[in-house]
């Protein structure tokens, strides 16, 4: 597992040469995956290379082996909230844990709002689902659940309880 925030502005490889940084990813909701990579190569603008082009993915550098150009309409908006099933705003996403070899999103990070300060540490969310109508995480009832804790700013996530 590994978290996204610290693959951000890491070196992508194509062809034994640094095309870029990597800037951000573009997620297929439906299948909780990350579909693509989207690549900032300086005044050669962005690049998307799609996940079956990644040959390896490390934490201090990405290999491909092809690229395309890129276009706005390839990239999603990552969702930013977090709800409970009532609707309730419960918090927002800070990080996300992926599987290097599948690209699997396998758990979020969010920080409660709106709750007492002993309740104010990061938490890893394993169970949710995404709203297409709204691009936000709906999570079961949080408030009388809670899942495990960790401390902000770990480079590896706990394991699943």
């Amino acid at each position: 597992m590994i978290r996204l925030s610290t693959l951000r502005n890491v070196p992508v490889v194509f062809e034994d040469r640094r095309m870029g940084l990597l800037q951000s990813v573009c997620f297929d909701q439906n299948r909780k995956k990350i579909c693509a990579l989207i690549v900032s190569a300086g005044v050669h603008g962005k690049r998307i290379v799609l996940t079956q082009h990644v040959q390896t993915l490390a934490q201090s550098f990405i290999m491909v082996d092809q690229w395309s150009k890129y276009r706005r309409s390839d990239q999603q908006q990552m969702a930013l909230f977090v709800r409970d099933t009532t609707g309730l705003l419960v918090g927002r996403v800070t990080d996300y844990a992926i599987e290097e070899e599948t690209m699997n999103i396998l758990a979020i990070e969010m920080i409660p709002g709106y709750l007492p300060q002993a309740y104010r540490n990061r938490i890893w969310i394993y169970e949710y689902t995404f709203s297409k109508e709204s691009d936000e995480i709906c999570v079961s009832d949080i408030l009388h659940s809670w899942p495990c804790f960790s401390k902000g700013g770990n480079a590896t996530c706990e394991c699943p309880p």
